[in-house]
């Protein structure tokens, strides 16, 4: 019941992700502000809040250092007030602070899209229902915050338009408003730095590294930025290995295997996935080689899922057409894929009697793989 809930959720969610975009972008449509408000709730508040509270595990992929959390929540906190005072309080201010609101708003556009690119080949996993949306949090936020800065632009130049002043000094800073937004942009952004500096010193000041903007990127693991990328603290899953964890009407296990001297469960859908590597590792080594290297770059944190049996089931039903995909393939391009499919994690000794007495269907190199799945 819950893996089809599960995607019955990943769908509305995906769903409301694409309602909150029309929303933003008809605002002014009756009945939309209070959609467009319910949208901001969800992909920009719940979303980000979401994701801080799942990618904290130490043994596993992490986006941020463990200890600069609180760096990370207060860049994006910052440029998230000013851009609700801007969507709904700008026509109330004073002009100082809707002059400052610009700052925050492009100071979180950079941070969004650094976020995005730190997440690199990781955000593939929004195709998970549920469980890889916040990687694309970095991306609805973007798109929120460019929107509103466009509309204050819009708005203070409009307001500018509008005034006359007395001082010279006044007039010279006003001319700023009124640049076109290619030009005015790259000067809020030198105007971000001392802000920037200002609040690296008070995070400092309530414990952070001197240099927590940086380090809560280079010292995070899994990720682009990350200088470490050996995350677990032990033990190596892959998707359909994690799969096979569910529950046992759902994934119908069929024995044990052994991969690496670890005695892990062993499904159909396991079995067959590891037999079509197996093909590509034998005919296409180096589109196999390919493939796994692009596999294992992504980090996907399957260790963090394999005693869930929740996600193990959502992973199941959604590798499932992999399955039959794999399988098809080996029909049609093996002699014998039934054989290639019972060999897979085997235990030494079982093995030595399947390879005697199928000898003729194990080629050398289905011999070395399978010595190394269980160790030699």
């Amino acid at each position: 019941m819950f893996p089809i809930a599960a995607v019955f959720f990943g769908v509305a969610a995906g769903a409301v992700v694409v309602l909150s975009l029309i929303t933003l972008f008809r605002k002014k449509k009756p009945g939309f502000g209070v959609l467009k408000f319910l949208g901001e709730l969800t992909l920009i508040v719940v979303l980000p809040v979401f994701g801080f509270f799942e990618s904290n595990d130490p043994c596993q992929e992490h986006p941020f250092e463990l200890n600069s959390y609180p760096t990370a929540v207060l860049l994006y906190l910052v440029p998230l007030i000013c851009y609700f005072i801007s969507a709904y309080l700008k026509k109330e201010l004073p002009p100082v602070v809707l002059a400052l609101l610009p700052l925050g708003l492009i100071m979180g556009l950079v941070y969004c899209a650094i976020l995005q690119l730190h997440f690199g080949a990781m955000t593939v996993m929004v195709v998970f229902p549920v469980l890889g949306l916040p990687l694309v949090a970095p991306v609805l936020g973007f798109i929120y915050l460019l929107v509103e800065f466009i509309a204050l632009h819009k708005y203070q130049q409009e307001q500018i338009s509008k005034q006359s002043y007395s001082s010279p000094a006044l007039g010279t800073l006003a001319t700023l408003f009124l640049l076109p937004l290619w030009q005015k942009a790259p000067i809020a952004l030198l105007l971000c730095a001392p802000i920037l500096a200002l609040m690296q010193f008070v995070l400092t000041l309530f414990g952070q590294a001197p240099d927590s903007m940086i380090s809560m990127f280079t010292e995070s693991c899994g990720f682009l930025l990350s200088n470490h990328q050996g995350c677990s603290c032990g033990g190596d899953h892959y998707l359909c290995s994690v799969a096979a964890n569910g529950n046992k009407k759902l994934v119908k296990p069929v024995r044990f295997g052994l991969r690496k001297e670890e005695k892990i469960v062993v499904n159909r859908q396991l079995l067959i996935a590891n037999a079509f590597e197996n093909w590509m590792e034998e005919h296409v080594p180096k589109t196999h080689r390919f493939v796994r290297n692009t596999y294992d770059s992504m980090n996907i944190p399957v260790n963090k899922w394999s005693k869930d049996k929740r996600k193990a089931n959502v992973i199941y039903i959604l590798m499932k057409p992999l399955e039959w995909l794999f399988l098809l393939w080996l029909y049609c391009f093996d002699k014998k894929p039934e054989s290639r499919i019972a060999l897979q994690y085997l235990p030494k000794r079982q093995y030595e009697e399947f390879k005697k007495s199928r000898n003729k269907q194990i080629s050398p190199m289905q011999d070395a793989r399978a010595r190394t799945l269980f160790g030699k």
